[in-house]
C-alpha cells in the first residue's frame, strides 16, 4: 500500500512540467517539509511557536485574517514578552494593543483592507469581550501562552521536551492526549488542534529521513482532515461498505465522510481492531475521526513506516499541494481518480 500511495503521488508531481524531475528523494522531503517558512524553529524558539499557534487557529481557511499575517501580528505582538526566550503573555487587553502597536510600527495589513480587523482589536483593547473571530483568536493566542507559561516554563524547548514519549504500545494514545490541554481554547477543533501539534513538532526533524524519525512519537501525529478521511474510507475497504462509485469520492461532503467512517466496517485487513480507550478524555471520542485516526497508525504499522508519511501522502494526493503550498497541475477529480483506479481492486470486497 505504502509504494501505491507513493507511486501515485510521485506520477501527479511529475505530471507538472514544474517538477518533471522529482525524485522520491523530492517527495520525502515534502513530507518532513511541515510547517511554516517565516517560523521555521518552533519546537526551540518561543516566538516562532507563538507565531505557529496563532496561524493555525486560521488554517481552517475562509474569508478572515491572512493566516500568515496573524502569525506574525502576534509573534511580533509578543516579542517584548519573551525574554530569554520564556513568554510572559500580557492581559488580552494589552496583549489587543500591542497587536495594534506593532501593524502601526511595521505596516503590516492583516488584509487588504483591515480597518475592521483594526476597529476589533481596539475594541478589545478597550476591555469589551470577544465577539468577532479575531478577537476570540487573541484570547486563544492568550490562553496558549499562558499554559506555556504554567505548565512549560513558557518555553519553546520544554514544550517540545514534553512530546519525548517512550515509545511503548500506548504512546500514541498519551501523545494524542496533548489535544486536551488545548481543545477548551478557543478556535481548536480536532483537526486544527492535530495540526497544530503536527506544524509545531515536525520541523525538529529538518535534515532528517523518514527512516531516521520512523519511531519517533512526533512522527505519528497526523491531521486527520477531509481528504485523509476521503482516501482512507477508499483504503480501508469502507467505500465499497457504502455503494458510492469511487468516481464521486472526490467531492464527498466532509460531514458524509465522517458519517461513512464511523458506521462502515473495513475490508483491509490491516485496520485498527482495537479502538477501546483509544480516544478516552479527547473531544467525541466515538467519532469517524479517531477511527480514521487508528486506521492511519495501524496501516503504518503493517507498512513499517511513519503515520506521517501516509498523512502527507494522503494529503498530496487530495489537497493537489505540493512545495511551498503550489498546486500541482492535475485537477482535483483526476487526482483523486490516480488513487481510486490503483487502490479499487484491492479494497472492493
Amino acid at each position: 500500500m505504502i509504494s501505491t500511495l507513493r507511486d501515485v503521488a510521485l506520477s501527479l508531481v511529475k505530471a507538472d512540467p514544474r517538477w518533471s524531475g522529482h525524485t522520491p528523494g523530492d517527495l520525502e522531503n515534502y513530507v518532513l517539509a511541515t510547517g511554516y517558512d517565516d517560523a521555521p524553529r518552533p519546537h526551540i524558539s518561543t516566538s516562532d511557536l507563538i507565531y505557529v499557534y496563532a496561524a493555525n487557529l486560521r488554517n481552517s481557511g475562509g474569508a478572515g485574517v491572512n493566516l500568515l499575517r496573524q502569525g506574525d501580528m502576534f509573534r511580533g505582538a509578543l516579542q517584548g514578552s519573551v525574554v530569554d526566550n520564556q513568554v510572559k503573555p500580557p492581559q488580552p487587553e494589552v496583549l489587543a494593543q500591542l497587536c495594534l502597536d506593532y501593524l502601526r510600527e511595521s505596516g503590516i495589513r492583516l488584509t487588504k483592507d483591515d480597518a475592521m480587523y483594526r476597529r476589533q482589536l481596539q475594541a478589545t483593547a478597550e476591555g469589551q469581550q470577544p465577539t468577532t473571530p479575531l478577537s476570540q483568536h487573541l484570547y486563544s493566542v492568550h490562553d496558549f501562552a499562558c499554559l506555556l507559561a504554567r505548565r512549560y516554563r513558557g518555553c519553546a524547548e520544554d514544550y517540545a521536551a514534553s512530546f519525548e514519549i517512550p515509545v511503548t504500545a500506548g504512546y500514541r494514545r498519551t501523545l494524542l492526549k496533548r489535544l486536551r490541554e488545548l481543545y477548551r481554547f478557543n478556535g481548536i477543533g480536532i483537526a486544527t488542534g492535530l495540526n497544530f501539534l503536527k506544524d509545531s513538532q515536525v520541523p525538529r526533524f529538518a535534515g532528517s529521513s523518514l527512516a531516521d524519525v520512523r519511531h519517533h512519537p512526533v512522527a505519528s501525529i497526523i491531521k486527520p482532515d477531509r481528504h485523509v478521511m476521503r482516501l482512507m474510507l477508499l483504503l480501508t475497504g469502507r467505500l465499497a461498505r457504502t455503494g458510492i462509485a469511487p468516481d464521486a469520492l472526490w467531492n464527498m461532503k466532509e460531514t458524509d465522510a465522517l458519517e461513512h467512517y464511523q458506521h462502515c466496517e473495513p475490508t483491509a485487513v490491516w485496520c485498527a481492531q482495537d479502538l477501546c480507550g483509544y480516544a478516552a478524555d479527547l473531544p467525541k471520542p466515538r467519532s469517524g475521526v479517531w477511527k480514521a485516526i487508528a486506521d492511519v497508525h495501524a496501516l503504518a504499522d503493517a507498512e513499517e513506516v511513519a503515520p506521517l508519511e501516509i498523512d502527507r501522502l494522503l494529503y498530496l494526493i487530495g489537497s493537489g499541494k505540493y512545495v511551498g503550498g503550489s498546486e500541482i497541475s492535475t485537477p482535483q477529480a483526476g487526482r483523486y481518480r490516480a488513487l481510486c483506479q490503483t487502490a479499487w481492486q484491492g479494497t472492493a470486497p
